[in-house]
């Protein structure tokens, strides 16, 4: 395994108070929660658009997972989940969609920004760029409510022009 996966499952394993062992070596795995994150955080190997695929490979593996639990099992994802992630859903929205899950399948799976490109900043890490950022969300929009009208608010602007500043010196 590379470096930044052994350091990324240390850093993991401090974070959480857990004690999971690192992989044997490549190949299909079955990974619990501290060596999928740790799997879906390396960065150092290859590029960021690489890295997110990993992040789409884990969710697509645990959106699978989820879809053979049973209710008790799915209760207790709620449960332990929902207090970690920021969302307008209550805990009976999420069980309401989470007893319909076996009808929900995953599409399509494509990042944001949609126009972008790869830089770095001073820290010499690889990021990837909006290309024009307000029209990034513009698109985004459209992607997500059908909305073709929308316009960017003054905030966009100016999250924007930052991201522009920062990365245009």
């Amino acid at each position: 395994m590379p470096q930044d996966y052994s350091d990324l499952i240390d850093e993991q394993n401090w974070a959480t108070g857990s004690d999971s062992p690192f992989l044997d070596g490549p190949g299909l795995q079955l990974l619990n929660g501290t060596q999928a994150t740790a799997y879906a955080r390396i960065r150092k190997i290859d590029s960021d658009y690489m890295r997110s695929e990993r992040q789409r490979i884990v969710l697509t593996e645990m959106f699978k997972k989820a879809k053979d639990a049973n209710v008790s099992q799915l209760l207790k994802i709620v449960d332990t989940v929902l207090p970690e992630v920021y969302t307008n859903f209550s805990n009976s929205d999420m069980l309401v969609l989470a007893k319909d899950l076996n009808n929900y399948d995953l599409v399509e799976s494509s990042g944001f920004p949609f126009e972008k490109y790869e830089g770095s900043l001073d820290d010499g890490l690889s990021y990837v760029f909006a290309d024009g950022f307000n029209n990034n969300v513009i698109a985004l929009h459209e992607y997500l409510f059908g909305n073709s009208t929308y316009s960017p608010s003054p905030t966009v602007d100016n999250i924007g022009n930052e991201i522009y500043s920062k990365v245009m010196r």
